[in-house]
């Protein structure tokens, strides 16, 4: 039997999720590409009397996608047109998803 909450973020994640290329560390992308929660916005950050913009994105994962995230994994957003790694992957209070946050990869 299968858990009809789990069944429902599946459903909403293919309808209105963001399309994510998963590159396991950082080698051949997962294919399908996989579907998650992203977050494209930046963090405003301040320096005594300068602030800067810096490229902070979030994306959530199902972990049945993503069993076993790494720092060498690469993640494309293809919203912004740009790679990014998992700087850090906390799991959702619910246990089904891991909560990273991305550092823009080096080109």
């Amino acid at each position: 039997m299968s858990d009809p909450f789990d069944d429902l973020n599946r459903i909403s994640l293919v309808l209105i999720g963001d399309e994510v290329v998963y590159r396991p560390g950082g080698g051949v992308a997962l294919n399908p590409p996989i579907k998650a929660w992203a977050d494209h916005s930046d963090a405003n950050i301040g320096f005594g009397n300068v602030a800067g913009t810096t490229p902070d994105p979030t994306v959530e994962v199902r972990v049945i996608d993503v069993p076993v995230p790494s720092k060498l994994d690469v993640i494309e957003l293809p919203r912004l047109g740009r790679s990014f790694h998992p700087a850090s992957w906390p799991r959702s209070p619910d246990g089904r998803h891991w909560q990273m946050t991305l550092k823009r990869a080096a080109t």
